[in-house]
């Protein structure tokens, strides 16, 4: 049934040129909207090369041709005509849409339904109109139709379609509502009702809609990706296990007892009958293991020479079965087991270690088996008593822990880290690598293989999907082995919510159609009070917040009117408190920038000093260079620092940086510790006092130099609990330190101590050390005079025809060489002592070159050295005889009792060591002690 909104056009105005006027800006409006929506449309159909898309296309031009012919109509002034082409392409436009696409024929429809009845109703004469509208009214009812029929070549509308038309639809809307809205002034007030109604239906609908599809999308992304990321990691965790105890399998037939218990007969029985029995043990114990692990295509046991012991094979089924021994013969003649990568790796593993091939295809003779079979190949050396008896193989089948990963709904990949597929719903995308194609993850998705090398877990959108992934990581290994990542459609997330935003619009849409009805009827009885507040409302949006409303009515107006007063009114107490909280936080704000600049200069003052205790050790530098970058950076009158003298009875004035400060380092200002003014009570106390002022502190010190100070505080510079002296800093202004002020000084005053004693230990390391080098050089000038004489040997001279020592009456060269050569002297230097000359003679003519002379210096201070090593070697050898000389004599008297023989071998042993040298012995009485003691004395 038709529905008309009201008895004449929204657009009051009957006049022809105003509804030409009204005609023009819908078709043009449409135009361009239709032009942007073909273009998108295109290049979505190339994109996903779907023929329902380009039917879109299709029916697409086929409007702009049929609303350009409106158009041209409407502009040569036959409105009718025109605006039937407009409405009549948009009908068949929207009908092709559920023909082509799912589940949105009601929306579609509906919206048809209300588009073209507003089109007619606003531009064409009310009588036409009144015939026109059920028209466009049955053509919303026959797209609804056409959505209910079973049309089996539908497919669902692509979201990237509906996103993308639904951000052009918004944006028609809105160059609709602004063309219309330019006409607005001509409209009369029950027009202007019904269109401020219309439009903000319109708003809420697009504005919900959007909102709730948002929503919707975001609390389904978050439940998929939540239900992804929750499957990938128990799909991860048992990878990971499966693969442990893998591990633990290997380990476990190393240690199994019939293996051991093999390995003994073998070397401990000869008898083969018994060996074979072992092993047929051993082989029957492994094929029950393998049958009840049922993951192992291949257990083998072989020993260090590359033999096989045992071989069980599984079939896929899960039956294992034992290879005999001749057939085991047979495959090493033609496959021995020893050329084998994965033995020989495994062979020169020690013992405890554990051999884990990656993921490959099985081969045979070169060649990639099919159908195929990937396997994981374990190796663990088998070592009993410390000794290797050869090594445990085993492969497995690499399906049984990958078909964990197609174990639930959701879409699995596993790649390995050069991105190749391991696994992959698809098969012919698998084993990339192995197959040599370029099928890999960045095929895919191109933006995901650098997101997996990150090592971090994460989550991506790329090519319409949302993709989950995490790296695959065994137990103490660093480094990603695989990676890992769940995949589903963005179209599959937005299916659901495009279901229900599809439902909730068509019900929008029918609730639009019945409040534009009621409108239209209601808007008589309503537009004068709306009149009112709208005006008072312009009234407020210029900012004129002392307007109200005067609508004497106890209906739901008259309620608005009182509300729109009360909310005028608390909305201009708010801009008033407001305004008030702006300039309050203003000022709070100036405040802390000028306590943050503050705190700035406080600690590029603590920088500062710290940097140049760091590299000054003087204190007569360092002390001037603390004191100035103090009073600069925290802009004080005076800083001064304080140094007690060596009695502690004066603190002495030591730097300064004002004018007064320098007058007072002049004359060697001090100050009585304990008596004289702040920093006497500082110096002695070792407290820090402040003086904010200093006409009221008992202990200041009124000082001539400095006449402007008003405040003054002082810090204690201490070396752990001893009073080194006191920073003194003083101010023009009283009051002048605050807190932060005291906390950064304090901490100056700290590094100021501590560069005081670290300057100090400085110059006390560097005297000793210079005392230390001074006797060391006079030890060694002293020990090499001596040397010549008691070796009797001044040097060597080196010659073709040889070496020969230098006594003391022999020259370095002869006359003859001396008067046809050169000499080239270079001092031998030891420790800064020069102990020897090095001379080169050289003929006159030539000269040496810089490589030449370097040489030479070299070699004369390795002469150093070496001379230096030898002489100590000689003198420790000397001192070590003298020693053993003493304590061969001690050993002997010490095994005397009686005084006679003491007396006596110490004097035989004696005079041997002094070449029979007479020795005597006198002991020593009271009076003759007395009679020395006298000498002595005299």
């Amino acid at each position: 049934m038709a529905t008309t909104y009201s008895e004449t056009p929204i657009f009051q105005d009957t006049d022809k040129e105003q509804r030409q006027r009204i005609a023009l800006t819908v078709a043009a409006a449409f135009l361009v909207t239709g032009t942007m929506i073909s273009f998108t449309v295109l290049y979505i159909a190339i994109s996903l090369k779907s023929w329902h898309l380009f039917a879109l296309y299709g029916s697409n031009i086929l409007y702009l041709f049929l609303t350009y012919i409106g158009l041209r109509q409407i502009q040569k002034k036959n409105i009718v005509p025109g605006v039937f082409l407009v409405s009549g392409s948009i009908i068949l436009t929207i009908a092709i849409l559920p023909i082509l696409f799912e589940g949105i024929g009601t929306l579609v429809g509906l919206f048809c339904m209300l588009v073209s009845s507003l089109i007619i109703s606003q531009t064409l004469d009310s009588k036409i109109a009144r015939r026109a509208i059920p028209v466009s009214a049955l053509g919303g009812a026959l797209i609804i139709l056409l959505g209910s029929l079973p049309f089996s070549f539908r497919i669902p509308i692509p979201s990237i379609l509906v996103i993308t038309v639904g951000i052009l639809a918004v944006l028609e809307t809105a160059i609709f509502i602004v063309l219309i809205w330019r006409q607005f002034k001509t409209f009369n007030i029950q027009t202007k009702l019904i269109l401020v109604f219309v439009t903000m239906l319109v708003t809420s609908l697009l504005v919900t809609g959007g909102f709730n599809a948002i929503q919707s999308y975001r609390l389904q992304r978050t439940q998929t990706a939540t239900n992804l990321e929750n499957d990938l990691i128990v799909k991860r965790a048992a990878i990971v296990d499966f693969l442990e105890a893998a591990r633990q399998d290997v380990v476990f037939l190393g240690e199994a007892e019939v293996i051991h218990s093999y390995v003994k007969t073998i070397d401990d029985i000869a008898d083969p009958n018994i060996v074979v029995r072992a092993r047929t043990i051993m082989e029957r114990e492994f094929r029950r293991f393998a049958e009840s692990r049922g993951i192992y295509q291949e257990v083998r046991f072989l020993n260090n020479d590359g033999n096989e012991i045992i071989r069980i094979e599984t079939d896929l089924n899960g039956v294992s079965s034992i290879v005999p021994q001749l057939e085991l013969r047979k495959r090493e003649e033609l496959d021995p087991a020893k050329d084998l990568n994965y033995f020989t790796q495994t062979s020169l593993l020690p013992a405890g270690g554990l051999f884990e091939s990656p993921i490959s295809l099985t081969t045979e003779g070169g060649q990639i088996i099919t159908p195929h079979e990937p396997v994981i190949e374990f190796g663990a050396p088998l070592v009993i008593n410390t000794q290797k008896k050869g090594v445990i193989l085993t492969n497995i089948y690499a399906e049984k822990f990958l078909g964990i990963l197609s174990a639930s709904g959701a879409d699995t990949f596993l790649v390995d880290i050069d991105g190749y597929y391991l696994f992959h719903p698809e098969d012919s995308k698998r084993w990339g690598r192995d197959l040599n194609t370029s099928m890999t993850v960045g095929s895919d998705f191109p933006d995901l293989l650098t997101n997996l090398t990150s090592g971090n877990a994460g989550s991506l959108e790329s090519n319409g999907y949302l993709i989950i992934y995490a790296p695959v990581t065994m137990p103490n290994e660093d480094a990603p082995r695989w990676y890992i990542g769940t995949f589903v459609s963005i179209d599959t997330i937005t299916k659901p919510i495009f279901e229900s935003t599809y439902t909730s619009l068509s019900l929008l849409l029918l609730t639009i159609i019945a409040a534009v009805f009621i409108m239209a009827l209601l808007s008589n009885t309503i537009t004068s009070p709306l009149g009112n507040l709208a005006t008072a409302a312009q009234d407020v949006a210029a900012g004129r917040l002392t307007a109200r409303v005067n609508i004497q009515t106890n209906d739901e107006i008259g309620t608005l009117a009182q509300v729109f007063n009360s909310m005028t009114s608390q909305l201009q107490g708010m801009v008033s408190n407001l305004e008030t909280r702006v300039s309050e936080r203003t000022a709070e704000l100036e405040k802390e920038k000028q306590q943050s600049d503050t705190r700035a200069k406080q600690f590029e003052a603590i920088t500062k000093v710290a940097r140049a205790i760091s590299a000054t050790h003087n204190l007569q530098e360092l002390l001037p260079q603390i004191s100035r970058v103090i009073s600069e950076q925290f802009d004080f009158y005076h800083v001064g620092i304080f140094l007690n003298d060596p009695a502690n009875h004066m603190a002495v004035l030591s730097a300064a940086n004002s004018e007064g400060g320098r007058r007072m380092l002049r004359r060697s200002h001090q100050l009585k510790i304990g008596e004289q003014g702040i920093v006497g009570y500082v110096t002695q106390t070792g407290n820090p006092r402040i003086a904010l002022d200093v006409g009221e502190d008992a202990n200041f010190f009124d000082n001539p130099d400095l006449p402007d100070t008003h405040s003054e505080m002082a810090l204690p510079l201490k070396t752990g609990d001893k009073i080194i002296g006191a920073l003194d800093i003083q101010s023009t202004e009283a009051g002048a330190f605050t807190d932060d002020d005291f906390e950064a000084l304090s901490a100056l005053a700290d590094q100021v101590s501590l560069a005081i004693q670290n300057a100090r230990l400085f110059d006390q390391t560097e005297k000793m050390l210079a005392e230390s080098n001074a006797i060391q050089r006079q030890y060694i000038r002293e020990t090499w005079s001596r040397l010549p004489k008691e070796e009797k040997l001044r040097g060597f001279r080196y010659s073709i025809i040889g070496s020969s020592p230098l006594a003391e009456d022999d020259s370095s060269f002869s006359q003859e060489d001396a008067s046809e050569k050169r000499t080239v002297k270079v001092p031998i230097s030891l420790r800064g002592e020069t102990i020897g000359n090095l001379s080169v003679q050289i003929p006159k003519h030539e000269h040496l070159t810089a490589d030449q002379t370097d040489l030479i210096k070299a070699v004369a201070e390795r002469v150093a050295l070496s001379a230096e090593n030898a002489r100590l070697f000689e003198e420790t050898t000397r001192r070590a005889e003298q020693e053993r000389i003493i304590a061969d004599i001690s050993s002997k008297i010490g095994t005397s009792v009686r005084m006679e023989n003491i007396l006596r071998t110490t004097a035989t042993e004696l005079s041997q060591l002094l070449d029979n040298a007479d020795i005597f012995i006198e002991l020593q009485s009271a009076k003759n002690k007395e009679q020395d003691n006298q000498q002595a004395d005299h």
